[in-house]
């Protein structure tokens, strides 16, 4: 399988050649597109040209048969009339190609964003060979120093302290039949026939049927209520035993069509309430959860852990807005391939995904009533775009803040990660024999994404300080530091991706992502 030379993506191997032709300066013609992407028009020399074409009749000599003579000892001229002129020009491209590309863009020191193509054969007499090369992403950051926004968290309250007390003794509670009318938090067993009221011609007027149908009496109304939303408080009041007809207008944007603009008619009877019994509040209840052994520090854990995911939540709105603000100033340029090998990316991630719940892709598309090119085009590009952009960006926060990691906290960082990953998660464990062994390809990952994680965390409280003026207009240059430099790729939250909802967009990640390649022309 042959391999990447300069970012060319050929399908013959980049090897050193035996019999290398004379190197000399090449004629160049380059052509800037809008695409952040550059042609360049090679023109081969009549030398080049002819050396390639014996070389490339030798190679078909090696490979074929040619009568009277052993493979590779046929002369040139006897190969041209076995295979003719056509076969030996285009095996003599192949051989131009792979030495002439890498050439260029060593002369016209280009370094690529990613694998090249073969555009065109321009002309043959002299030879122009035509190569499209993506250029390197560009980021010129505005003037960001100078934005301001306020950092204004606030801790949750203890109303919201007290109501995930509540969830949690709802979790731990035990239910019992109950004669009394139903009320909010009770289970409830029903059967359920729901019948159009006015249904077309030919028409079957029941639109449900259900029997022994549970409904949990919720709280607070839920979106995914069955038959409607809000279809459970028309239940309080009732008894077990009690019938009750419930009519309900569909509204005409509603995800069943059969359902649109219809009113039907729900016969329901009660066959059963249960209520909640909840556990006393108290130290008993608290050793029960295995947080805590005492109320109180039960309730002080569950302050720290709401207060947690509260700050976590208000942070990725925060560096969310501040980092579209500051992509709003700066001026990006990236090729097209950076993009698909993004969508690449978020594909192979959202298909991992799916296969550890048990979903196959294919079925996710048909509940999403999309076909692939549909939910490409309409969801994933949009989050490639954002993501790509995003990670340029901080890549270039990076640098410009000259952001330095302490290499004994890296190494801290990395233990503990380490060590997490090996109590964790399985494969890990197998794969590590436990964390005896360290193979090489999972302790580059592994420190790629402590890496990327630590970076991150530095660059975005560096943007917090100075978003909200704690860093002096001289002191916002940071020195140089003392500690060696750890580059690696650091990359903002992202919208999070949910499977269940099909958003494409999701938290960047840190680990090494495959690259796409692009396929060369003929």
């Amino acid at each position: 399988m042959g391999r990447k030379a300069y970012g060319f993506d050929s399908r013959r191997p980049h090897k050193k050649q035996k019999f290398f032709i004379r190197k000399i300066a090449l004629k160049i013609t380059q052509t800037l597109r809008d695409d952040h992407q550059v042609e360049l028009t090679v023109e081969v020399e009549a030398e080049q040209m002819e050396a390639a074409k014996r070389r490339a009749a030798r190679k078909l000599s090696e490979r074929g048969k040619v009568p009277g003579f052993r493979p590779g000892k046929a002369p040139y001229d006897v190969v041209r009339r076995h295979y003719g002129d056509e076969a030996i020009l285009e095996q003599a491209l192949d051989i131009l190609v792979d030495e002439i590309y890498p050439q260029a863009l060593e002369q016209e020191k280009i370094e690529p964003a990613a694998p090249g193509s073969l555009e065109k054969v321009e002309a043959l007499d002299p030879a122009k060979l035509v190569f499209l090369v993506p250029l390197r992403p560009e980021v010129k950051l505005g003037d960001y120093r100078t934005l301001r926004q306020a950092y204004e968290f606030t801790p949750p309250s203890e109303d919201e302290v007290e109501q995930s007390i509540q969830a949690l003794r709802r979790m731990y509670g035990t239910t019992q039949a109950v004669e009394r009318p139903i009320q909010i938090e009770d289970f409830v067993l029903i059967d359920l026939v729901g019948k159009k009221v006015k249904p077309k011609d030919g028409e079957d007027p029941i639109v449900a049927e259900r029997k022994g149908h549970a409904i949990y009496i919720a709280p607070e109304p839920r979106e995914n209520e069955y038959p409607y939303q809000g279809f459970s408080r028309e239940l309080i009041g009732l008894k077990a035993g009690d019938k009750k007809t419930i009519t309900h207008k569909f509204g005409k944007d509603v995800e069943d069509e059969t359902l649109r603009g219809a009113t039907v008619a729900y016969e329901v009877e009660i066959k059963s309430v249960r209520g909640l019994q909840l556990p006393e509040l108290d130290d008993e209840f608290a050793r029960m959860t295995g947080i805590a052994d005492t109320l109180s520090e039960l309730r002080e854990a569950i302050r720290k852990d709401l207060e947690q995911k509260s700050r976590d939540d208000y942070d990725d709105r925060y560096f969310r807005d501040l980092l579209e603000k500051i992509k709003a100033g700066a001026v990006i340029k990236y090729p097209p391939q950076l993009v698909e090998m993004e969508i690449e990316n978020i594909l192979e991630d959202l298909k991992e995904r799916l296969a550890e719940q048990r979903l196959e892709y294919e079925t996710f598309l048909k509940i999403r009533e999309m076909d692939e090119d549909q939910f490409i085009e309409t969801e994933v590009r949009p989050a490639a775009i954002r993501r790509l952009e995003r990670r340029l960006v901080m890549d270039e926060l990076v640098e410009a803040e000259k952001i330095d990691l302490d290499l004994d906290a890296l190494q801290n960082e990395f233990d503990q990660t380490w060590e997490a990953l090996v109590q964790g998660n399985e494969a890990f464990n197998r794969a590590t024999n436990g964390g005896a062994k360290r193979p090489s390809n999972l302790v580059q990952a592994v420190m790629l994404d402590v890496t990327s994680r630590m970076l991150l965390q530095q660059t975005l409280e560096r943007l917090k300080d100075l978003a909200n003026g704690r860093v002096e207009e001289q002191e916002s240059r940071p020195k140089k530091g003392t500690t060696k430099k750890t580059k690696a790729t650091a990359e903002i939250p992202a919208e999070g991706t949910e499977t269940n909802s099909g958003s494409a967009d999701e938290p960047a990640e840190a680990k090494p992502k495959k690259r796409a390649t692009t396929k060369k022309a003929e």
